[in-house]
């Protein structure tokens, strides 16, 4: 089903309050604190900064449908096809923002359509979010493991 701008884009309610109490978690604890933390990092902004430079001007904004891609990597789904699994699930639909989340096809339209320079500039965020918070952690020594063999073997691969 197609949308039109005035079905996706709309206001979205308050945020709702954290409150911590001694119990087990929900499985929409993760999505709360998601709702809270990308805001402080200025998510939306800055991935609005890499999709600026395409001149159309899509029913769904670019950096929309980039920060609905990494919600759904953040909350455990790896295909394209799961983001059915969450499409009407409202605390999901709250972080990106709009009304109506796009279907999968359109996310893999966006895919396809990205340009060169968009992903540099998104490749480009990404080590700057990490950076930043390396240098306010002050880590005496940052570990990088690439393929997950020194996770799971405890050895190193060959060649390092």
């Amino acid at each position: 089903m197609k949308y039109s701008k005035s079905d996706v884009r709309g206001k979205v309610g308050p945020g709702l309050g954290i409150r911590f109490e001694p119990q087990g978690l929900t499985s929409h604890s993760g999505p709360v604190v998601l709702r809270h933390l990308l805001p402080r990092l200025d998510i939306r902004e800055r991935l609005w900064g890499c999709f600026r430079h395409p001149r159309s001007n899509p029913i769904y904004g670019r950096h929309v449908v980039m920060m609905l891609l990494v919600v759904h990597l953040i909350v455990g789904h790896r295909r394209l096809r799961d983001m059915d699994f969450h499409r009407d699930d409202e605390m999901i639909r709250r972080i990106p923002g709009p009304e109506q989340l796009p279907d999968v096809s359109t996310v893999s339209r966006f895919l396809v359509g990205a340009d060169g320079k968009s992903v540099a500039k998104v490749r480009r965020e990404s080590r700057y979010l990490v950076m930043e918070r390396l240098t306010q952690e002050k880590f005496s020594r940052v570990t990088l493991d690439y393929d997950g063999s020194m996770l799971v073997t405890g050895v190193m691969p060959k060649g390092w």
